[in-house]
């Protein structure tokens, strides 16, 4: 299916190879076609790591950032679809279901019903996890939570599960403007940037697409965090994110 996972890595070597060990059991490396890892201050016992579990090993004895870092790791691969992964991202569902999700998102992408899609676990995210902190600063500016959210919270927590936003999102608008389903494929949504604030948490998305929209703003000097990113730029885009109920939980 013409697949890279891509992962990005400093130091927390046992976070790593919880993580490698996960996605070798649960059959995500068998379903792709390139593994790569990029290494910030690159050590002897990241490359072994990387290796045993079958993956191409790039890195840099300094820490250039996680911008620059992801550059080369989205050059580096050939593969049409990228898997984005930083090292503390453990596989939680079964190779069954990951393997539906993965071959959903590539028909989604290839349908350009979305630009990229989002693999944060929605049940079990991991901490930290900002959704009581997004739901707090919309009620403390007298935001109501309506019944219509209130019935659809699953749903909602698609979207909030996506942390750093920029300003508070208004449930008031209510729940299709934040989230709407995808009719020929249940269980799946999208949002859109507005909603869905840009994240270094897993998603998979086109190599090309990425490298023409998202290279140059974490190419700047700084750039590459989430929240740099977004303050600059990405809140001024019009992208479509893809939701489901997610692969990954953070460590």
């Amino acid at each position: 299916m013409s697949l890279c996972i891509a992962i990005l890595s400093m130091s927390r070597l046992k976070k790593l190879n919880k993580s490698l060990k996960s996605y070798k059991e649960n059959g995500l490396l068998d379903m792709a076609d390139e593994k790569i890892i990029y290494f910030n201050k690159i050590t002897n016992k990241d490359k072994e790591i990387a290796k045993k579990y079958g993956f191409k090993v790039l890195g840099d004895t300094k820490n250039i950032g996680v911008g620059k870092a992801l550059i080369k790791l989205f050059e580096a691969s050939t593969s049409k679809y990228i898997i984005f992964l930083e090292n503390d991202w453990e596989l939680i569902e079964d190779t069954n279901i990951t393997k539906n999700v993965i071959e959903t998102s590539i028909t989604l992408l290839d349908e350009n019903k979305v630009h990229y899609i989002l693999y944060r676990h929605n049940k079990n995210p991991g901490k930290p996890f900002y959704i009581k902190h997004v739901i707090n600063t919309f009620i403390k500016s007298n935001g109501v939570i309506t019944e219509e959210i209130k019935s659809n919270w699953e749903i909602v927590r698609k979207v909030c599960r996506c942390h750093w936003f920029r300003n508070s999102v208004n449930f008031n608008n209510g729940l299709n403007a934040i989230v709407k389903p995808i009719k020929e494929y249940p269980g799946w949504y999208t949002s859109t940037n507005k909603y869905c604030s840009y994240t270094n948490n897993p998603y998979i998305c086109n190599r090309v697409w990425w490298l023409n929209h998202l290279k140059n703003q974490n190419n700047v000097e700084g750039r590459g965090s989430e929240v740099n990113v977004q303050k600059h730029w990405y809140h001024k885009m019009d992208f479509k994110v893809g939701l489901n109920n997610g692969l990954f939980r953070h460590q």
